[in-house]
């Protein structure tokens, strides 16, 4: 193990398996980190905002591997929204990072929106018809993503929505912050020319849990929220039908305790892909943000891979060697026990009258 000094940042090619660990020790001095991330690229010389005048930030971060970084962000503030990606399998310690970046992070985060990569690999797979996605194939559509959920803040649009908003309509309680997000179309160049989707169609398609980011089935779980981002060559009359007809599938249920509500965003640009890339330019696509219980199935997953290695305490020794004490562990898992609960409590039925409603 290499001998770092307790006063300087990690270096990420160094134990990148033990990120959380890595992070311990990173929170000790990065009084620089700050100024630099606040500031941006580009914009050396702008004053720096307060956290109560500066507009809502939005941070992409593993929490699976090399997590430690971003996690202090979060915790010091620096960022409160964000996209948080799910252990993928590459290393046998990212059930670790991912339960004790989680835990760490929890509080600390106002709204994550959930990646796994085994759902971004299946979709590769799946629509693209590449047998082997490369890292390129995986960003290129998590790209996507990420510029669907912005494009409010760069494009005109109809009805636009920015970041505070997604806080605002997806988060029924602080700790239920874990949207599910969805995209479509996902196709290829060669069947971009016989397969133009229409509102309707990628509405549909994005409640499919073969859209989906993350693996888990909604239709085992119950819907507190819904935000549908459409971008391109779409009106509010299409959007309004599609989604009348989305409320009459009985697979789409929504807790009886919250107005079954969708958020939606009418943005004017339409989706740009990388020339000669794997993604087909099409005319208009469709981001959907939901909260639903169903995502509880992700962190079950992800708890059990955790119990299996700390039954035999196994690998923990490294990251009591960075800093960390094991009582750590035990703390992080009953969190997310906690939280496993907190899902399950949100989609038991109560008595109240429904709402629907359409919010624009």
């Amino acid at each position: 193990m290499p001998n770092r000094s307790p006063r300087t940042k990690p270096d990420a090619s160094e134990d990148k398996e033990f990120g959380q660990a890595n992070g311990y020790v990173g929170r000790i001095d990065l009084s620089a980190s700050p100024t630099s991330m606040r500031r941006g690229p580009g914009a050396t010389n702008a004053p720096i905002l307060s956290e109560r005048d500066r507009p809502c930030s939005e941070i992409v971060r593993s929490v699976s591997r090399s997590s430690g970084l971003s996690g202090i962000s979060l915790i010091r503030r620096w960022d409160r929204i964000g996209l948080h990606f799910l252990a993928d399998g590459a290393a046998v310690v990212e059930p670790y990072n991912s339960i004790l970046t989680t835990h760490t992070t929890l509080e600390h985060t106002d709204c994550a929106f959930m990646v796994d990569n085994e759902a971004i690999y299946d979709i590769c797979r799946r629509n693209l018809s590449i047998d082997r996605p490369t890292y390129t194939n995986l960003n290129r559509l998590i790209g996507q993503v990420v510029s669907s959920v912005t494009a409010s803040l760069r494009f005109q649009g109809a009805l636009n929505v920015d970041l505070n908003e997604f806080q605002t309509n997806l988060v029924p309680y602080p700790r239920i912050h874990f949207p599910l997000s969805s995209y479509a179309p996902v196709i290829s160049a060669e069947k971009a020319f016989h397969e133009q989707l229409n509102v309707n169609e990628i509405t549909n398609s994005c409640f499919e849990p073969a859209n989906q980011m993350v693996k888990c089935d909604p239709r085992r779980g119950k819907y507190m929220a819904c935000c549908l981002l459409y971008r391109g060559d779409v009106v509010p009359k299409d959007v309004n039908a599609a989604i009348t007809k989305i409320k009459t599938q009985k697979t789409v249920q929504f807790v009886d305790w919250c107005p079954t509500g969708f958020k939606v965003g009418l943005n004017y640009q339409p989706p740009t892909v990388v020339p000669g890339g794997d993604l087909a330019k099409v005319p208009r696509a469709l981001c959907m943000l939901s909260n639903t219980t169903a995502i509880a199935e992700a962190w079950a997953r992800l708890d059990h891979k955790f119990d299996l290695m700390y039954a035999k305490r196994a690998f923990v020794h490294w990251y009591v060697g960075e800093g960390m004490e094991e009582g750590e562990f035990s703390e992080a898992r009953e969190d997310m026990a906690a939280l496993e609960k907190d899902y399950e409590e949100v989609g038991i039925d109560s008595i109240g009258d429904e709402n629907d409603d359409i919010d624009y």
